[in-house]
């Protein structure tokens, strides 16, 4: 008879079996039983089942990849492009400094698949809008986290997400505060359903030239003039009618004998080398140029204030420039406000080695550099020649000077990144993603994380909005463009209004039944002859005048968008190109993705209407509890350290969040009045 009992070798191996799962079930349910406790034991299971996607592995998203696998993530994918940088180690503690130039998606799953060995974490080291991570990509998770710092990628990530049909928690952070806000389509408001502002302001030419006022102006007239000497970009001043009338002065009295004396002493310095001419040129020879054209032509541009003092550095002028100046204080020499004579020596220093660097030669100088170093705030020599001739400037013109530390940070439109924000923010994120997988969405908020108190609560919840009906993304509304129609071509259309301002990475336009203009990608070389012919044509060629349609898609983000064309003349006086530091407005857009006009180029009206009032007060009192939150002295603080962008937290309709600065997050700028109803308690 044979003998039922398995072999003994199968008894052991089954044993083993049950003890390991045994083993391992313990080991999981203590691991995550303080997760079980808060969402339940079937819920713990649908996180563990559940395939998410993390896009953007920086200061959110490095907290946000903690708190998955701690939580009971088992299946994540992580995308980002960038590489790790030594000034990412101070919040982003992922990465540790032998990390640095490598992957940051990369290096994050190697550091956080350690936290917890059941998490199946998969990186990519690529861009977003690679063709790769496109809708059918999205389509194989249930829900995707958006750790993103910077619009573009926001509004790609949006578009795919509504697309696929995939639930996305938005974050972002911004000094100290923060916002999280659940989208999910057709149900609550998705990233472009509210305006965005960019964190890029304009200045006016002449402003910039001749009568700086404020820091910022002496910081983008020194950024000017380290593009136009040594990257060989010139600031665009055809439009502006000042500076075309300046130079044609200029012109006229290029033979004054004072002038002619300052021109023959500039060319004197070149034997002293290159860094002592710069310095005559910018700071001795142009300023008194210009006093003296003020005396010819009668012209006080300084009515008002204190003209602008010449500065000198010849014949020991190092020790009579800073006649008077009393040594800066003790401390670290970036946070301390230096003395005009340190300033000095540290112009000479960097102007020198960088015209080594470039290749110049002093006795071949004509005005340029050989070869073009571009503008970067983490080049040490590049950032302290910018810092050193804005502050020079700023003693000139009578201005407040500032420390390195505070150039920088203006310069390179910094503001400064709170790990505690993006933990609080990365917290909040997976809170909602709990009730998202629980199929919970009513449950879900637009979460708020404030710099000062509401009441005794820094964050601030409110109920979830439906989707803007006049959205063109979300609810397929017309957008209206008012531009000249007679005079704006197709490829100008095209790469200003649909690349630049609507974010679109591939259009194709259509009007009626033709096709007329399309990616050059995979075109035949007829075909691009015809796209080069049509991007030429104007707007009203192809029979867009007043009161035309258009139709325009984008297959990578699979948009379809109508246009409503009406041809204008109100913006013919402003150029077309942008400057270093901002565009005038040259068209018109009236839809939910509206900018200001003095930051992209576009003058922006419609829907959600955005309270003009300057006062900068965002006042938060949901329910009435505890008092207003005045966050005018915050607005004030930061703005000198950053051109920071403006968004306004207010509780109910009136949102506007945008943000390209930090680590992306939002910040209030703008008169607000919360209204109570359906809004919540601060949590």
């Amino acid at each position: 008879m044979a003998s039922t009992q398995p072999p003994a070798t199968t008894a052991t191996a089954t044993a083993t079996t049950t003890t390991t799962t045994a083993t391992t079930s313990t080991t999981t349910a203590g691991r995550y039983a303080d997760t079980a406790r808060v969402v339940g034991g079937a819920a713990l299971q649908q996180l563990h089942a559940a395939k998410v996607l993390v896009v953007g592995a920086g200061g959110i998203g490095c907290e946000l990849l903690k708190n998955l696998v701690m939580t009971g993530f088992h299946n994540i994918e992580v995308i980002d492009l960038d590489t790790i940088d030594l000034s990412n180690l101070n919040r982003q503690f992922l990465f540790r400094r032998e990390h640095i130039d490598k992957s940051k998606a990369e290096v994050a799953r190697e550091t956080v698949a350690s936290f917890n060995p059941h998490a199946k974490i998969v990186a990519h080291h690529g861009n977003i809008k690679e063709e790769r991570f496109g809708v059918e990509y999205f389509k194989g998770f249930v829900l995707v986290f958006m750790a993103l710092d910077n619009l573009e990628a926001r509004k790609h990530v949006n578009r795919l997400c509504l697309a696929a049909d995939v639930p996305a928690v938005e974050s972002g952070t911004r000094g100290y505060i923060g916002q999280v806000q659940v989208i999910k389509k057709g149900v609550s408001e998705c990233y472009e359903c509210v305006p965005k502002q960019s964190d890029e302001k304009s200045y006016p030419v002449c402003t910039i030239r001749n009568t700086p006022s404020k820091p910022i102006h002496c910081i983008v007239w020194a950024k000017e003039k380290f593009r136009e000497l040594f990257s060989g970009i010139t600031l665009d001043e055809e439009e502006d009618e000042e500076a075309v009338q300046d130079n044609k002065d200029a012109d006229s009295v290029a033979k004054d004998p004072e002038i002619l004396r300052q021109d023959e002493l500039l060319e004197a310095e070149k034997k002293k080398g290159f860094a002592q001419w710069l310095f005559r040129k910018l700071f001795y020879r142009d300023t008194a140029v210009r006093l003296r054209m003020g005396e010819l032509f009668e012209k006080d541009l300084w009515k008002g204030r204190r003209k602008p003092q010449p500065i000198a550095c010849e014949d020991g002028a190092l020790e009579e420039a800073a006649d008077g100046e009393e040594k800066s204080s003790a401390g670290l020499r970036d946070m301390r406000v230096l003395s005009l004579r340190e300033h000095i020596e540290i112009f000479l220093e960097c102007a020198s080695k960088l015209f080594t660097r470039a290749g110049g030669k002093v006795e071949q100088f004509n005005g340029e550099v050989g070869a073009h170093i571009q503008w970067d705030k983490d080049d040490e020599e590049v950032m302290r020649l910018v810092a050193a001739a804005s502050n020079i400037r700023s003693h000139s013109f009578h201005i407040p000077v500032l420390s390195h530390f505070d150039v920088k940070s203006m310069a390179g439109k910094i503001v400064p990144a709170i790990a505690t924000s993006n933990a609080v923010v990365a917290g909040i994120m997976v809170l909602e993603a709990y009730k998202l997988l629980c199929k919970s969405i009513e449950e879900c908020k637009f979460t708020w994380l404030l710099r000062k108190p509401s009441g005794q609560h820094l964050l601030l919840a409110s109920n979830l909005e439906p989707p803007n009906k006049k959205c063109f993304v979300c609810s397929n509304a017309a957008i209206k463009v008012a531009v000249n129609t007679k005079t704006r071509s197709v490829a100008w259309f095209a790469e200003h209004v649909l690349g630049k301002h609507l974010s679109l990475n591939s259009a194709t336009i259509c009007v009626g039944n033709r096709i007329w203009y399309e990616p050059a990608e995979g075109l035949e070389e007829d075909e691009l002859a015809d796209r080069e012919q049509n991007g030429k044509k104007t707007l009203a060629e192809i029979g867009l005048a007043d009161g035309g349609k258009m139709s325009v898609s984008d297959d990578t983000q699979e948009v379809s968008w109508t246009f409503e064309i009406s041809h204008t003349t109100d913006f013919d006086h402003q150029g077309e190109e942008d400057s270093a530091e901002g565009v005038g407005p040259c068209f018109s857009v009236s839809g939910a993705l509206e900018h200001d006009s003095s930051i992209e180029g576009v003058s922006a009206s419609g829907m959600p209407p955005v309270d003009e009032d300057n006062s900068d007060i965002v006042e938060v009192n949901p329910a009435g509890r505890g008092p207003l939150v005045d966050v005018a002295a915050m607005e004030e603080e930061e703005e000198a350290q950053s051109n920071g962008n403006g968004i306004a937290p207010a509780v109910g309709q009136k949102r506007a969040r945008g943000g390209e600065s930090g680590e992306g997050g939002d910040e209030p700028s703008a008169k607000r009045q919360a209204k109570s109803s359906g809004a919540d308690a601060p949590q």
